[in-house]
C-alpha cells in the first residue's frame, strides 16, 4: 500500500474546502467562483457575523451547457 503524505493542515473542513476549490478551478463548466468565508467570530468584545443566514462558504456560477 502506498504511503500518503500527511496533510499540512489538521483541520478536516479546511482540507475538504481546498480540494473543492481545486476542482472548481479545473472544471470547464465553472467560469467563476469565490470564497465567501461565512460564519461568525468573537473579536475583542464584539460578536461579528460573516455572510448572511444560510450563506455557503463558496459561491459559483455554472455555464449553461446547451439549451435550457
Amino acid at each position: 500500500m502506498e504511503q500518503q503524505t500527511p496533510r499540512a493542515n489538521s483541520k478536516h473542513e479546511a482540507a475538504a474546502l481546498r480540494e473543492v476549490l481545486m476542482a472548481l478551478k479545473a472544471h470547464p463548466a465553472v467560469p467563476w467562483f469565490e470564497r465567501m468565508n461565512s460564519g461568525a467570530a468573537r473579536i475583542g468584545g464584539r460578536f461579528i457575523r460573516f455572510g448572511w443566514p444560510g450563506c455557503s462558504d463558496l459561491r459559483d456560477v455554472v455555464a449553461a451547457l446547451g439549451p435550457l
